[in-house]
């Protein structure tokens, strides 16, 4: 895993995007792949096209959540390079404990390298958009 998916995404015709807002049933989908251009997206900024779709095109919405497992422990990842990875946490003795950092005043960091995690994941938690 070189990049952290996290957020809202979907499936749409058995391809997997980035979910991105709502308004009158129509949702915007996102992607970094010029070629999706050819299937009716349109440069949206540099690197990223988009397309709105009726949500009744899409075939799954899910929600990607990211953990590392540090030192016995799981983690929820913030950010990644090519040899580290950002651990946050809101517990503060634990974060005390593992020597983390308070960048804000609800959470606290700590970058480890990638060598020192025991494993790295993704929880997909189903989307209910119906309500959208």
């Amino acid at each position: 895993m070189d990049t952290i998916r996290k957020g809202n995404h979907a499936l749409y015709k058995g391809k997997e995007y980035r979910l991105v807002s709502l308004r009158n049933n129509i949702i915007k989908i996102t992607s970094n792949d010029p070629e999706d251009m050819k299937n009716g997206f349109t440069k949206y900024m540099e690197d990223v096209y988009s397309k709105p779709v009726e949500k009744s095109d899409l075939t799954e919405t899910f929600t990607i959540v990211p953990w590392a497992r540090y030192k016995g422990l799981s983690f929820s990842l913030r950010g990644m390079d090519a040899t580290s990875v950002s651990l946050i946490t809101e517990d503060k003795v634990l974060a005390n404990k593992l020597d983390f950092e308070a960048p804000d005043k609800f959470y606290w960091e700590k970058w480890v390298r990638r060598d020192e995690l025991d494993s790295i994941w993704e929880e997909k938690i189903p989307l209910d958009i119906s309500g959208w």
